[in-house]
């Protein structure tokens, strides 16, 4: 059985996501490909899905994680960006240590503000 993952983002058609240098924003460069497309682990519970931090990542997981991942209190929450519920082959860690999918099937769309992080 497959598991339960998230991906910010359309589908690439190659399924293969960019590798970028690191840098958000004006100075991005695609310095590669991945050999599948990046996603999150994730779980279903009563509440809903939640994203699971991978183990034993590096750095810049962690800080996508914690930031990238979280623009403005929200993840995903740039209206633009869809946030899809999907399961596939994983074939291995991408750069960020994140797991990559092949044969990409989309389970659900989530709305943009699914991650909305609740502030007090």
């Amino acid at each position: 059985m497959n598991g339960l993952y998230i991906r910010f983002g359309k589908i690439p058609e190659n399924e293969k996501s960019k590798i970028g240098n690191g840098i958000v924003g004006d100075g991005y460069k695609c310095i590669g490909y991945e050999e599948g497309v990046s996603v999150w682990n994730a779980i279903k519970l009563s509440d809903g899905y939640h994203l699971v931090a991978p183990l034993h990542a590096n750095s810049c997981t962690h800080g996508d994680f914690s930031s990238s991942a979280f623009p403005d209190d929200c993840c995903g929450c740039d209206k633009n960006t869809k946030i899809f519920v999907v399961t596939g082959d994983e074939v291995g860690k991408g750069a960020d240590n994140e797991p990559l999918l092949r044969n990409v099937k989309i389970l659900k769309e989530l709305p943009y503000d699914y991650f909305r992080m609740e502030t007090k």
